[in-house]
């Protein structure tokens, strides 16, 4: 049974489940080191799942911007102020942190790079979560903690626009909190708090 930390977070998976923790790999070490990609790659003989977890309990009111797709409101008046200092083709502002299903999807297509690639180098490590054409479609889940009342509602929220990103590649994706979630998405899995 593969267990993987990340962070403060244990996740324990069941058999048949393998699964690793892509940052860790050679593979990515060696050739994509400097590129984000997902967490957790993980998958059974019918199924995969690449998982990127935010742990922000604790500390949700630093993250809660990261959770809204609309821009910070400094943001907005930065750009104002570069377009009528007329450096609009010289200067380019973007949030610091950027959406976190914007994040994710960049992430998702470094990490769908660097599978690609480790299949066509026959990599052993990384190249069984290479998605192929006879796979199930791929199940992204962002394990997000967020302790309060408000967890549904931004669950719910974040996974329409979730959904939305990726329409386009035939994906499914959820967003969960805890191990009981991530049962109901496939993956048998417990997670503690180290």
């Amino acid at each position: 049974m593969p267990v993987i930390t990340e962070d403060n977070l244990k996740f324990d998976f069941a058999a048949p489940i393998t699964a690793v923790k892509y940052d860790d790999t050679r593979w990515k070490n060696k050739h994509f080191g400097h590129y984000s990609a997902m967490d957790i790659l993980a998958r059974d003989h019918q199924q995969q799942w690449w998982i990127e977890i935010k742990d922000c309990a604790g500390a949700e009111s630093n993250n809660r911007l990261r959770l809204s797709p609309a821009e910070p409101d400094a943001v907005e008046r930065t750009r104002n102020w570069v377009d009528a200092e007329g450096l609009k083709a010289e200067v380019r502002v973007s949030r610091r942190k950027p959406f976190i299903i914007d994040e994710l999807v960049q992430k998702l297509r470094s990490t769908l790079v660097g599978c690609t690639l480790a299949k066509i180098q026959a990599d052993t490590e990384v190249s069984p979560f290479h998605l192929a054409e006879n796979d199930a479609p791929l199940i992204v889940v962002l394990y997000l903690t967020w302790e309060g009342t408000d967890f549904g509602r931004l669950a719910r929220g974040l996974n329409t626009k979730l959904e939305k990103a990726l329409a386009p590649y035939g994906w499914r994706g959820f967003i969960v909190n805890d191990s009981t979630q991530l049962r109901q998405v496939g993956i048998n899995c417990t997670v503690t708090r180290t």
